[in-house]
């Protein structure tokens, strides 16, 4: 079992962006010293951090270097090196381990987990060669979505004439045809887990995509209470299933006619938990760091007030800062990236209300 870590220790974290920005903030006002590092000398997380390492994800060295004054390392990022954490994971405290890390860089080896535990997913094939998209296809249906598995691109497939266009993907890399669930919506449900085998539930979300850009999310999720208990039935099998402590998050794709599916593991704090930390009795990045420490969970974190959360990419930021002196009932975070383009993620707005969409609507009436 791990140990208990007292809050007079020191938290590593690799990842310094917004994540670890704001990961570092809570486990400073948790007690902990924190060591970041990171490939940006001036990432968002060295503001608030007692000793930063500036390196890449692969460099080893680097990595044990922040291992030897950290009592326990954390991540934030996907964009690791397995290999070089494996070589490294009997020398350091990785108490999120690296085997969600590794399903969630691989989505052939994350589908063949949830089928291995049966889990649902949506129909899909192995795409090594165009000619597998010809014979495939008809099985899954159109339209399709075309992944890399290792790796972030992705096409729709609509038609026979979209096919030639997967030519170059194909031939980069090993990819994944999958089908797009009909009359679905995606639902988060994130998840805490320590080393007693304790589970802190956060609440049902709603999940709003932009263009495969996560927009938004809310709470007052209309879901009968078995198909919640059903997600909460999943995700319990998950955290069980495999080497893990910390917070995870699950987007389940779910249907009209109520069938479930998972659409993906996030193993690390992210966006999904944004919302929780004006609107929960415990929020996502403490339960992370209790996870970790082994300290006590709670069952589940109370929601306070139904909550929409809207991210706000570098095009937007502007408008953003232009709402502070308007707007008394909205929290405003605002990461202060220097490498922020058009889509990255520079802040994120949480509005605590009765009237989601009202909110959703105010807050699209402003950022443009």
């Amino acid at each position: 079992m791990s140990e208990y870590i007292r809050p007079d220790k020191s938290i590593g974290i690799i990842g310094g962006g917004a994540r670890g920005l704001l990961l570092a903030l809570k486990a400073k006002a948790m007690g902990f010293t924190v060591n970041v590092l990171d490939p940006v000398s001036n990432c968002p997380a060295s503001r608030v951090c007692d000793r930063l390492f500036t390196a890449e994800y692969d460099n080893q060295l680097e990595i044990e270097r922040l291992a030897r004054i950290s009592d326990v390392i954390t991540y934030t990022t996907s964009q690791l090196d397995i290999d070089v954490l494996s070589r490294l994971e009997s020398k350091i405290n990785l108490p999120q381990g690296i085997e969600l890390l590794a399903l969630a860089q691989d989505k052939l080896m994350e589908r063949g987990f949830l089928e291995d535990n049966g889990i649902n997913v949506s129909p899909y094939a192995t795409i090594v060669q165009i000619t597998d998209i010809e014979e495939n296809v008809d099985g899954i249906g159109y339209p399709c979505r075309l992944r890399q598995t290792r790796g972030n691109q992705e096409m729709l497939i609509n038609g026979p004439a979209d096919i030639f266009d997967a030519l170059n993907m194909v031939k980069s890399s090993t990819c994944i045809l999958e089908s797009i669930i009909p009359e679905s919506k995606t639902y988060g449900l994130s998840i805490a887990r320590n080393d007693r085998g304790e589970i802190t539930f956060f609440p049902i979300i709603d999940v709003n995509y932009d263009y495969n850009q996560l927009k938004d999310l809310s709470t007052i999720v209309y879901l009968e209470e078995e198909l919640q208990e059903e997600m909460c039935r999943i995700a319990t099998v998950i955290a069980n299933s495999i080497e893990f402590n910390g917070i995870l998050t699950i987007e389940f794709d779910v249907t009209s006619y109520g069938a479930i599916y998972v659409k993906g593991i996030i193993p690390f704090v992210d966006e999904h938990i944004y919302y929780s930390m004006e609107a929960c009795e415990i929020d996502g990045f403490e339960a992370h760091i209790r996870g970790l420490c082994n300290w006590p969970l709670l069952s589940h974190s109370r929601l306070f007030s139904d909550v929409i959360t809207t991210l706000v990419p570098g095009r937007d930021l502007s408008f953003a800062k232009r709402q502070v002196p308007q707007q008394a009932y909205w929290h405003f975070h605002f990461y202060d990236r220097d490498d922020a383009f058009a889509d990255t993620i520079v802040g994120h707005i949480t509005i605590l209300t009765d009237d989601i969409e009202s909110a959703r609507e105010e807050v699209e009436k402003v950022m443009m």
